[in-house]
């Protein structure tokens, strides 16, 4: 039970640091800032050349032996301590951050976001011989099959995932001993970039704020993909403020991140885009730029060449047409939206439009008292329900003065002469401005675009705080501490017990070769429970969703109560269509409340 996270962690950072070991101008925290990135680009590429020959990923494992033997024979002497003396008190907060992260994880047995399931059953495929095919479908917009080759979410971190599983098999516990791992990794680059911002003193600070923030701690209970990208963002905006000598390994973290995550990935490469304009134009004709770009087509070019192969286009994303939503019904509908609908939509629509982009950018910042429910909106002051109040909201995440003096140092950004230093207020901008102008539903955005953005945001924050008189400084200090204990209970009224979706009745009741259709949001955690083929029920009407599941050969249709308000029919529509099979009612206790639902089962 205890010795999985060391494993994980030896095998993630040890190769990465020898190959890290290499270069003598990387310090020690650099290098092991580096060292998982560097470790599962071998693991990758080696797992990718043993796939093509038809051998199992596990063996990947094989590759320490080279690296191994190459470091020795560079005869590079490698110290494990790096500056010890130097860096104590970092790696205090290092230990303190894993030991909390590593003890908390045991209150979470099951996943508390649908992402994680997501992640898991796409992590699993990379046991089989068919990486990233699943026999769930979420999206109407790519050719329907089973099993589905998986389109809109990009590989990496379910390849590290699906790693791990091939070494300990696949489990929840594994997937969150990877984001343990991942949770104190980020606190490295946080520390590197608040250093280079404003000295050590910032530097233990923000990784302080980041090691014990409960909200991003929580992170760590998960299976998702969040940790990973922050973790690959900031290192890349690292190396690239200590210099263009540096940028090889800004190509290589940059693509990585693109096929972690599209949304954060692109808005880091538009922001050394806008950084090139602003400053010197003259430095895309440099060999470090080109260096840069290169690695960063090396990284991403299997995953693109493999969609060239089944779609036809390297940078295919059924996730694209996103951008084109005016309401969110339209994701789980069969038509997939155009650019010149939305146009007309917006045109005709103005109030709505405008109404939305300023409600996104409010409530990514600061916390809302309602809620939205297929983009109609209702009061909301609950905060065991209402995650607009608790959960959502940078301010929320990162605390309100830290927001509030982030935000100030931003401006006073602006006005001066960009440098790499300044870089991220570029980063920051083209960051919101990008998810206000392509994002058109009524949403978050927080942890779909600007998650790496708030630990930014925490790091400015802090360096305009160390710069307080020290009275004021201790007060605003001693009011952050509070807020963060204020945020404790937030995951303690989030550990409802969330674990049954009705999966006992269908691996009784069906057969290993039948159809379910489920809700968009319960279709991987049923596919990992049941390991039956999974059918999303789209967002149209009684007959038209009926003849879809008979088209596909489904043998059953699960709707559940909470489901039925973002649906066109009712549970008369389907009881006068179809064969009523089960009722099965979940009561399922809670901290805070008890959690209630009602799958009625119809037999198609």
């Amino acid at each position: 039970m205890f010795y999985e996270i060391f494993l994980v962690a030896a095998i993630g950072l040890i190769p990465g640091y020898l190959l890290a070991s290499l270069d003598k101008r990387l310090g020690g925290m650099e290098r092991l800032a580096m060292s998982f990135v560097l470790s599962f680009i071998v693991f990758g590429g080696f797992g990718l050349f043993l796939h093509m020959l038809g051998v199992p990923l596990i063996y990947s494992l094989a590759s320490i032996i080279p690296v191994v033997a190459f470091v020795l024979y560079k005869k590079t002497k490698v110290d494990f301590r790096p500056n010890f003396k130097k860096h104590r008190y970092l790696l205090v907060i290092l230990a303190a951050a894993f030991i909390l992260r590593f003890s908390l994880q045991f209150l979470f047995p099951t996943p508390l976001a649908g992402d994680s399931s997501f992640h898991m059953d796409l992590g699993r495929t990379f046991t089989t011989d068919d990486w990233f095919e699943v026999n769930a479908i979420d999206s109407f917009w790519s050719p329907i099959k089973f099993p589905f080759p998986e389109d809109y979410r990009p590989p990496f971190f379910n390849f590290i995932l699906g790693f791990f599983y091939n070494i300990f098999g696949t489990s929840f516990y594994i997937s969150k001993m990877v984001n343990v791992l991942m949770g104190v990794l980020v606190i490295i680059p946080t520390y590197l970039i608040a250093k280079k911002i404003g000295g050590e003193r910032v530097a233990l600070v923000a990784a302080a704020l980041i090691a014990f923030n409960p909200i991003i701690m929580g992170h760590s209970f998960e299976s998702e993909v969040r940790l990973t990208t922050v973790y690959m963002a900031l290192t890349s905006i690292y190396f690239f403020m200590k210099g263009r000598d540096y940028w090889n390994y800004v190509g290589i973290l940059t693509g990585l991140l693109y096929i972690t995550h599209y949304a954060p990935g692109t808005i880091l490469i538009l922001s050394y885009l806008a950084y090139f304009f602003l400053t010197d134009r003259k430095q895309i004709l440099t060999r470090q730029f080109f260096t840069m770009f290169a690695l960063m087509l090396l990284v991403t070019s299997p995953w693109l060449a493999r969609n060239y192969v089944i779609y036809g286009d390297p940078l295919y994303s059924s996730s694209r047409s996103v951008i084109f939503v005016s309401a969110f019904d339209q994701v789980f509908s069969f038509d997939k939206p155009t650019f010149g609908e939305f146009v007309e939509w917006a045109t005709t629509h103005p109030g709505d439009y405008l109404f939305t982009k300023a409600t996104n950018l409010y409530r990514a910042l600061f916390p809302l008292p309602f809620q939205a429910v297929q983009d109609n909106f209702f009061m909301n002051w609950d905060p065991t329900t209402n995650l607009n109040l608790v959960l959502n909201p940078m301010s929320m995440v990162i605390t309100m003065p830290i927001m509030i003096f982030a935000l100030y140092y931003l401006l006073k950004s602006l006005g001066r002469t960009i440098t790499e230093k300044n870089f991220l207020a570029i980063y920051i901008i083209i960051g919101f401005a990008l998810s206000l102008l392509l994002w058109n539903t009524r949403t978050t955005f927080t942890y779909n675009f600007l998650f790496p953005q708030a630990f930014v945001l925490a790091i400015l924050g802090v360096a305009f705080l160390e710069k307080l008189r020290p009275h004021m400084r201790k007060i605003v200090y001693v009011a952050i501490i509070i807020l963060l204990l204020v945020q404790i209970p937030t995951y303690a009224i989030r550990s409802n017990i969330k674990a049954d979706y009705a999966q006992s009745w269908i691996n009784q009741n069906t057969g290993v070769d039948d159809v379910i259709m489920a809700r968009w949001t319960n279709i991987h955690i049923l596919n990992l429970a049941t390991d039956r083929k999974i059918l999303s029920i789209p967002f149209e009407d009684a007959d038209t969703v009926i003849n879809f599941g008979r088209q596909h050969n489904a043998s059953y249709i699960m709707i559940d109560q909470l489901d039925l308000d973002l649906r066109k029919f009712t549970i008369e529509d389907m009881n006068q269509r179809l064969e009523l099979a089960h009722v099965y009612k979940i009561a399922e206790p809670g901290f805070s409340r008890e959690r209630a639902n009602t799958y009625y089962i119809f037999r198609i």
